[in-house]
């Protein structure tokens, strides 16, 4: 073993004394299968189309398809994912790649790949294939003499870690050796990584991730699993916004970096911007990457969040760029130095087992709950809490990333384990604290006050240590259905569900829906659907429809519809036109239309056009256009004209224009002069211009000049300026 252990470490020296490296892509042999054949043939002319592709020359073959086949089929090759050729390349001054017939130089080889339209779908296959392809482009650069780490010989390639994070993926026979075989390249010295065959793959992984994350982190690993555990406090950095690449093989990348939770990490709380060219990694770089530093790290590192974990993509990053501030620069061992707080709970997988490209992201998010790595056992509630703490781990570095949303879910999801399982909540408050600072922050101000609402709650401060009618129907009114639930889940005894809170509910803008049927599930008997409750469902604006549905489904035999309720409805502002017809569909016989159910329709300034259209369809004989109606649609400010223009044309008849229906059009502030000009235009003879239509048009203080200029250019004749209406044009001055 020890013999071993020697030659392992004399490896790199060997191979830099070369003076060129074949790499051989295997021969047709007698008697092997016409597939292995055929494949190798493939490895020939895939040489050979690298080499035209590199030259910009056209190819002996037409078949375009044939010819990216061939390519691939050189990549697919053995060669490219075993992980101890990387050192032969890696120490190469001349690469020539061979296979049963062909030959191209290495250097001529990446020219050929970066011409080629050659692409693999799976990323893992082509990462592997930039990293390789960036050791043998470099062999032509490389001089004869290779520097030396004191007694250590190194290719000096690049860091231990930044290697780790390019060639992770490769094969080897035994797992140690996906670390002894990238030793001899690493520019830094690793103290305990030395080649040693007596220790067991478990803890040589454990001292390689404690060297890349710290002695302060704590990390757990198997023996039979390629997979590592890290808890460890940390701080987030930034996000990754963009990754470009130059072409589909080129071996580097700019990753683009904004920064995040800018008050935990600077002392001068100024955003930032930067780009990474980084070297292409096993685990690809996406946009939303986070990037972060861990307590005791000396380098950040780039990780992916899932649900209740954070996976790691890249464990040692080199920052190749200064950040970029307003009108000033900041260097990366400064940013990195005063970071000082390291707020969060990380648990990070390090997984070379699989990757999410493989996984799919709804795998990925469920791959810690589910995974087969050995845990010590555990009761279920305990089990079950350690979820929640992951989750509201999870959470709060989601609310560092600015994520409010994801990070409300997580949140929200932890707090039902804990309320479950009868967990402490004191974490559950501050997180829902801290959360509420970031959305308000981020101007999320509705976000923002229902977390601080729910914090309250669970912490029993303020106005919530103690249960009232007036807090409950808050609650019911402006807050979601989370925030009801709670309520009722934690101080259900004190909560009682009076007439109030149900109206409450029922007028809920955002969440009365939910609330409502909330309500009806859980407090059912409670619940009393009196006319008041029916009047709020009906004149809800934003979901009155549902509410009035759920109300009609549920407790329908309690339901009435009354004067009050169709007038709620015909008054809707933006959904008027459909509870009015659900209410007609469902409840027909009980719905009376009324002159004020009519009046109301008709000055409903956003839907009474449509309101009144839907009652003159289907209940025509029962509306009656009185002068009130009119004067309500002459004085419609905002859809007048077209409430009016509805009626003329469809109840012509029994539209008598008096003069208060003209005084309502000339004091109309914002229509007046269209209401104005079609009256004129559909029923001039009878628009008389009296003194009190004038006196309504001169004290019109939006429109009233231009309702006067109309009246003046067309009724000029009729029109006397007395002294009250020169009363009336003062006192709008």
């Amino acid at each position: 073993m020890e013999e071993r252990n020697r030659q392992v470490q004399s490896m790199a020296k060997i191979y830099a004394q070369a003076s060129r490296v074949i790499v051989w892509l295997g021969e047709v042999r007698v008697g092997y299968a016409q597939v292995h054949r055929e494949a190798l043939l493939d490895n020939d002319q895939g040489l050979e189309e690298l080499r035209a592709a590199a030259d910009a020359q056209p190819t002996n073959s037409s078949d375009g398809e044939m010819n990216q086949r061939a390519i691939l089929s050189v990549l697919q090759q053995s060669w490219f994912q075993r992980i101890w050729v990387l050192q032969e390349a890696a120490a190469a001054r001349q690469i020539l790649i061979v296979s049963d017939s062909a030959e191209i130089d290495g250097y001529t080889f990446c020219l050929g790949l970066n011409a080629s339209k050659a692409t693999f779908q799976d990323r893992d296959t082509q990462s592997r294939i930039r990293s390789a392809a960036y050791l043998i482009k470099g062999a032509v650069f490389r001089s004869k003499y290779v520097a030396t780490h004191l007694e250590r010989f190194s290719l000096n390639i690049r860091p231990l870690g930044e290697l780790i994070d390019m060639y992770h993926n490769r094969q080897a026979t035994d797992r140690r050796d996906k670390v002894y075989a990238l030793l001899g390249m690493s520019s830094d010295v690793s103290v305990g990584l030395s080649p040693d065959y007596d220790i067991s793959w478990k803890d040589l992984f454990y001292r390689l991730v404690k060297s890349l994350v710290g002695a302060q982190a704590s990390v757990e690993t198997w023996e039979e699993r390629e997979i590592a555990v890290i808890t460890a406090n940390g701080c987030i950095l930034g996000e990754v916004s963009l990754v470009e690449s130059d072409g589909d093989w080129n071996d580097t990348q700019s990753v683009h970096i904004v920064s995040k939770n800018t008050r935990q990490h600077s002392a001068q709380k100024k955003g930032w911007t930067c780009c990474w060219t980084l070297h292409t990694t096993a685990k690809s770089i996406r946009k939303g990457d986070a990037v972060c530093l861990l307590q005791g790290a000396s380098k950040p590192m780039i990780v992916r969040l899932y649900n209740d974990y954070c996976a790691i993509i890249a464990i040692s990053v080199t920052p190749t760029s200064n950040v970029e501030r307003e009108r000033s620069g900041v260097d990366w061992p400064e940013l990195l130095g005063a970071v000082k707080i390291f707020r969060r709970d990380f648990l990070i997988v390090w997984n070379w087992e699989d990757i999410s490209e493989r996984m799919g992201d709804k795998k990925a998010d469920e791959w810690f709950e589910n995974s087969q790595v050995p845990r010590h056992t555990k009761p279920e509630s305990e089990r079950e809490l350690d979820e929640a703490s992951r989750l509201r781990n999870t959470g709060l570095i989601l609310a560092d990333l600015e994520r409010c949303e994801a990070a409300e879910w997580n949140l929200l999801k932890a707090m039902d384990v804990h309320i479950r399982v009868s967990g402490s909540l004191e974490h559950m408050v501050h997180s829902m604290d801290d959360l509420a600072l970031v959305c308000r922050g981020l101007g999320d101000s509705k976000r923002a006050y229902k977390l601080k609402l729910m914090a309250n709650m669970l912490g029993q401060r303020g106005d919530y240590s103690q249960i009232t009618e007036e807090m409950i129907a808050r609650v019911a009114r402006s807050a979601g259905p989370e925030i009801m639930a709670l309520l009722l889940n934690q101080r259900g005894d004190e909560v009682k569900i009076t007439e109030s809170v149900v109206k409450a509910a029922a007028g809920n803008e955002s969440s009365g829906q939910d609330v409502t049927s909330l309500l009806l599930n859980q407090r059912g008997d409670e619940v009393k659907i009196t006319e008041s409750v029916v009047k709020a469902a009906a004149g809800n604006e934003t979901s009155g429809q549902d509410i009035m549905s759920l109300l009609l489904t549920q407790r329908g035999d309690e339901v009435k519809i009354t004067e009050s309720v169709a007038k709620a409805a015909a008054g809707n502002w933006t959904s008027g036109q459909h509870v009015m017809s659900l209410l007609l569909i469902q409840r027909g016989d009980e719905v009376k239309i009324t002159e004020g159910v009519v009046k109301v329709a008709a000055r409903n300034e956003w839907s009474g056009q449509d309101v009144m259209t839907l009652l003159l369809a289907q209940r025509g004989d029962e509306v009656k256009i009185t002068e009130s109606v009119l004067e309500a649609a002459a004085g419609n400010r905002t859809s007048g004209q077209d409430v009016m223009s509805l009626l003329l044309t469809q109840c012509g008849d029994e539209v008598k224009i008096t003069e208060g229906v003209v005084k309502a059009a000339a004091g109309n502030w914002t229509s007046g002069q269209d209401v104005m000009s079609l009256l004129l235009a559909q029923r001039g003879d009878e628009v008389k211009i009296t003194e009190g239509v004038l006196e309504a048009a001169a004290g019109n203080e939006d429109s009233g000049q231009d309702v006067m200029s109309l009246l003046l250019a067309q009724c000029s004749e009729e029109i006397k300026i007395t002294e009250s209406v020169v009363k009336a044009v003062a006192g709008n001055e």
